[in-house]
């Protein structure tokens, strides 16, 4: 997401679901029929561009299109490098723009165990960069994974969406069990409603962690909005960012359904 930095004051919404477990993932979402234009790379049906200019959310703002990798079995790793003290960041965002209501889903590995207090991994939300800062650019987080600089305690998941203003409006924000290693994001978007979940394993995506759903006429509506993903650091607390280590996470699987 691109929008955390303004260091706005969340609002918890009640969760439908909190930290479920147990039942099944839904199965993939169809690979889109409409793959945008030409870009970068392809992945899953969608073309895709790498991100090379500067600027927010990451701390220092440098991020590089070689942060980004097309494996040679298709996936897709973003890496958060760090040569000598200045972390350089990674973010991956669909040509398509404006995919509107509809049912989206992410897969994706990564130890975050591991992780470094103050990366976040934005893992699949929508961001439409044609909407002024002041309209929140029609930003929705189907899952984000941090623990936003806070020492001593382990990455949370978080879900919601923003408000004019920016406000950040969050739907759960929950912790995360230990060990995961495989996970599912999971969004459906329609007119005044959008739900969230994610699974998450050691071995296979199976178990669900959390799963909340906003009914609300104040969400963002359809407009130019683009499928990103992004691995930052966040200058949010008093944390010392430039020590980030190095992480990593590879993007297995991507599909989107239209309402």
């Amino acid at each position: 997401m691109l929008l955390r930095a303004a260091g706005l004051a969340p609002m918890i919404l009640p969760a439908h679901h909190r930290n479920g477990h147990g039942g099944t993932k839904p199965s993939p979402t169809p690979t889109p029929t409409d793959p945008g234009p030409a870009g970068d790379l392809s992945f899953a049906g969608v073309n895709w561009l790498r991100r090379t200019w500067p600027g927010a959310p990451h701390y220092n703002g440098q991020w590089s299109g070689d942060n980004v990798v097309q494996n040679a079995d298709g996936t897709v790793t973003l890496r958060l490098t760090n040569p000598g003290g200045s972390p350089v960041a990674a973010e991956l965002l669909s040509t398509r723009a404006g995919w509107g209501y509809g049912s989206y889903a992410l897969d994706f590995r990564a130890d975050v165990d591991v992780v470094s207090q103050s990366v976040v991994w934005g893992n699949l939300f929508t961001y439409d960069s044609t909407q002024p800062w002041d309209a929140s650019h029609n930003e929705i987080d189907a899952g984000e994974i941090s623990a936003w600089g806070v020492p001593g305690i382990a990455p949370r998941l978080t879900a919601g969406y923003w408000l004019p203003g920016p406000t950040n409006v969050l739907s759960h924000n929950e912790s995360l069990p230990r060990g995961l290693r495989v996970f599912r994001t999971t969004m459906t978007w329609g007119p005044g409603t959008v739900s969230f979940a994610t699974y998450a394993g050691a071995t296979a995506a199976d178990t669900l962690i959390a799963s909340s759903r906003v009914d609300s006429s104040a969400l963002p509506v359809p407009a130019a909005e683009r499928v990103h993903l992004n691995l930052w650091v966040t200058d949010a607390n008093e944390d010392d960012e430039s020590q980030a280590a190095p992480f990593e996470v590879t993007v297995t699987g991507f599909g989107f359904t239209p309402a």
